[in-house]
């Protein structure tokens, strides 16, 4: 993985939640009402899809960001495991 980069929100994928259980509206809508910068989300580099962060994601699309922080995953997406505690990845990422 790599440092934090700003990237348009317009290049990301917009699908949906990794996590088994899909997004959750009640979590979505409180991102929105803050003014909290969010952490970085995780971005698979290849295909630009958001592996972690993907509530945060929609959140900065509702606030109307242009933007958003995110590192970038650059292994096989064969080694990203959704889990209901969210992704797991391979530590020989690079």
């Amino acid at each position: 993985m790599t440092g934090t980069h700003k990237v348009p929100l317009a290049l990301l994928r917009h699908t949906e939640s990794p996590r088994l259980a899909g997004l959750n509206d009640e979590h979505l809508h409180l991102l929105t009402q803050t003014d909290t910068a969010f952490p970085p989300i995780l971005v698979h580099r290849n295909t630009m899809r958001a592996l972690d962060g993907v509530c945060r994601l929609h959140a900065a699309m509702l606030r109307g960001q242009k933007t958003v922080d995110a590192v970038f995953f650059h292994g096989p997406l064969s080694g990203v495991s959704p889990l209901r505690s969210g992704p797991t990845f391979p530590t020989d990422s690079h």
